[in-house]
Order: structure tokens, then C-alpha cells, then sequence
């Protein structure tokens, strides 16, 4: 079993490489996660982080196996991927776009805290569609 280098609850995330600072210094800037229950070890989803050249800004998306919906797995494992983007590079802010006919990532994303930045259109499998763009900034301690 992989030891959790972030968790919350009973779920961890667990990384597939050594860390995403290590990759912000290769090509690409992307790192893949297992999200997993953390009782079980069961891999449930996935986590893709990317972090822009200047490692100023990240992005992340998601995606959970049907059966593990609608227990707050995505939400935790979002927030455990944003608190791993801010310990480990000087991201100021992470990012995510989803389609706006896909309500429950709206909600992970809410819930997680991101905030609704804007909108684009997009095609997505062969299909217009449009797509909201969410922001999570780092708080910074005054």
C-alpha cells in the first residue's frame, strides 16, 4: 500500500510519482494521482495536476467511478490536490473548467471552494458546449 502524502477523512491521495515539484522542473508540468479509499486501498478515480511554466498558476481535473459518486470522495480529493499544489510550488492559484451541463463538478468545484471565474464555448466530444471556468486562489495570512 502507498503511503497518502495528502488526506482528508477517509480518503487519501495517492501520488503515482515522487512529487509534483519534481515534475514542475520536467516536461511536461503534469503529474497524475490515484485518489483511493483510504480504508480499503480501493483506487476509486483520478487526479490530473498541471502547472504552468512559471509555476504561477495550476489546473487540476477529476473524474470518480460511478459507484463512488455522491459520497464527498471528489470533494475531498479536490482538496487535498489544492493543498498539495500550494505546499509544493508557489502556485497562487489552481484552475478547473467543466461543462455547465455537468451539475455534480459544478458542485465538487463549489464546495471545494473554487469560484466561478467565466465561461468559454467549447466542443466537447463532438458537441457544442459551454464551459465554466473555476479559480482557486491561495489565501495569503495577513
Amino acid at each position: 500500500m502507498m503511503e497518502p502524502i495528502a488526506s482528508h477523512g477517509t480518503l487519501g491521495v495517492r501520488l503515482k510519482v515522487q512529487s509534483v515539484w519534481e515534475l514542475a522542473h520536467e516536461k511536461p508540468r503534469s503529474v497524475s494521482l490515484q485518489i483511493a479509499e483510504a480504508e480499503t486501498d480501493m483506487l476509486i478515480g483520478d487526479l490530473g495536476l498541471f502547472l504552468d511554466a512559471d509555476l504561477t498558476k495550476g489546473e487540476i481535473g477529476f473524474t470518480l467511478s460511478s459507484g463512488a459518486q455522491g459520497s464527498g470522495h471528489a470533494t475531498r480529493a479536490t482538496q487535498a490536490a489544492i493543498e498539495l499544489i500550494f505546499a509544493s510550488s508557489p502556485a497562487s492559484e489552481v484552475r478547473a473548467v467543466t461543462d455547465a451541463r455537468n451539475e455534480s463538478s459544478v458542485r465538487v468545484l463549489e464546495r471545494a471552494g473554487f469560484h466561478q471565474a467565466g465561461e468559454q464555448q467549447a466542443i466537447f466530444k463532438g458537441e457544442a458546449c459551454i464551459e465554466l471556468v473555476y479559480v482557486y486562489r491561495r489565501r495569503v495570512a495577513l
